[in-house]
């Protein structure tokens, strides 16, 4: 299975081999999510530990897009603070008849845009990211969710980020 990936006979730090039904089989390789830059750093349900590890593992995350996608601080803030990053908008040219100052008004303009359209392509992987440090435990809950085909179809990373905590949330639960 792609989303297992051998983690130690204890599954690395903060996890045992509960995680994965391995314990006294250490053959059998435990879930550490499907991104080798997060390994360990995953979202679980079902034992009272999961909610530390959502916290922990979202920190990780975070840190992980703000430094391996480009422009990924503006990911990460939008991410954790649940609301788009809103890039200021531009002063029009003091002087629209001279050929610099339009040249350079265009050249902001551009940058913005693409910045606007970069991060928008960061959501949609983010969500990826985020889905792949799922445990299937966990992604059978957030699915039951009525939310969650809305959340799938737009790859909406905030709307996801919610289903999971409420997921986890509600396993420790009862």
């Amino acid at each position: 299975d792609a989303h297992l990936r051998a983690e130690g006979l204890d599954g690395g730090e903060g996890h045992s081999n509960e995680l994965a039904g391995t314990a006294g089989n250490p053959t059998q390789q435990l879930f550490a999510g499907e991104c080798d830059g997060l390994q360990g750093d995953i979202f679980s349900c079902g034992r009272e530990t999961d909610v530390d590890l959502y916290r922990k593992s979202r920190e990780a995350m975070l840190e992980y897009v703000s430094t391996h996608y480009k422009q990924g601080d503006y990911t990460a803030e939008t991410i954790e603070t649940g609301t788009p990053v809103v890039f200021p908008d531009l002063e029009d040219p003091e002087d629209s008849r001279d050929p610099m100052q339009m040249r350079r008004w265009e050249y902001k303009m551009k940058k913005q845009e693409d910045s606007t359209a970069l991060l928008k392509e960061n959501m949609k992987t983010a969500f990826s990211l985020m889905w792949g440090q799922c445990t299937e435990t966990l992604k059978a809950r957030v699915m039951q969710g009525s939310e969650y085909e809305d959340v799938k179809s737009k790859r909406d990373v905030i709307g996801l980020d919610k289903l999971v905590k409420r997921g986890v949330q509600g396993a420790g639960k009862g």
